[in-house]
């Protein structure tokens, strides 16, 4: 769906206390199996600082392929257990992870460009249109 040009992303996002946030990329897109689903990004605007950027070129890993470039295995070794995303040296930001807070940072979904990596987040939406 999005090899076709003029694909959007909005990110909303929401912390506990119910403060609101997104984030709008006007160039979005994901690549196919043999390119490892790289994601490409580009574009932020909104109120949530762009967290995705950081991501953009990585292809994606899970907990039985791991893709990123930190040493250690980001969906599991450092953060614990997480559901699949486009880990680079690990994130900025994690959308995927357990569901829930935690006392533990690293096993909340974060949006850095926001309120740093010790906020966790309650909901997450992503949103892609394509003209």
């Amino acid at each position: 769906m999005t090899r076709r040009s003029g694909c959007r992303l909005r990110v909303d996002i929401w912390d506990y206390s119910e403060d609101h946030a997104f984030a709008e990329y006007s160039e979005f897109s994901i690549g196919d199996e043999a390119s490892l689903y790289h994601l490409y990004i580009d574009g932020y605007s909104g109120t949530a600082g762009d967290s995705m950027t950081y991501h953009n070129n990585v292809p994606f890993s899970t907990i039985d392929r791991d893709n990123d470039s930190h040493a250690r295995r980001c969906t599991i070794d450092t953060h614990g257990p997480s559901g699949g995303w486009w880990f680079k040296n690990c994130y900025r930001a994690r959308l995927n992870a357990e569901w829930g807070r935690s006392s533990a940072n690293w096993h909340n979904n974060v949006w850095y460009g926001w309120k740093g990596s010790s906020t966790a987040l309650k909901a997450t939406l992503m949103k892609i249109r394509c003209d």
